[in-house]
């Protein structure tokens, strides 16, 4: 045999061993049995404004806003939400979304912190 026919030889005894197994059988700990839920809107605007008030009941200083387009800029966020405990919110590139002011207000933010270029989320964005 080859190379290449024992390499997927290998790789079907493993598919197999972990079929097998209990690996999708995994239960949630009780303790989070009964408390998931989901959060969501009729766009992504909306769903982080639904995520920030969900997750900053008491308000929050900070906000950081990035673009609603893609999800790199939001992902890499994710650290500088902890350091500030600040939520992550998304908007359109040229302008505020109508969701993000909302949440902003309700949140009672007073510092922004825009990530990601002007090609991202434009300077209009940052005036507004």
């Amino acid at each position: 045999m080859n190379k290449n026919s024992n390499k997927f030889i290998a790789s079907m005894v493993i598919s197999a061993m972990l079929l097998s197994s209990n690996i999708g059988n995994i239960i949630p700990h009780k303790a989070y049995a009964n408390s998931m839920s989901r959060i969501g809107g009729l766009n992504r605007y909306e769903t982080s404004k639904n995520i920030a008030l969900a997750g900053f009941q008491g308000g929050s200083e900070y906000v950081i806003i990035t673009t609603g387009t893609d999800f790199a800029d939001a992902l890499c966020a994710a650290p500088l939400s902890a350091v500030y405990n600040a939520p992550i919110l998304v908007t359109n590139k040229d302008s505020l979304s109508k969701e993000t002011r909302e949440a902003m207000q309700a949140l009672g933010a007073k510092k922004v912190i825009i990530l990601g270029g002007i090609g991202a989320v434009s300077k209009n964005v940052e005036n507004q």
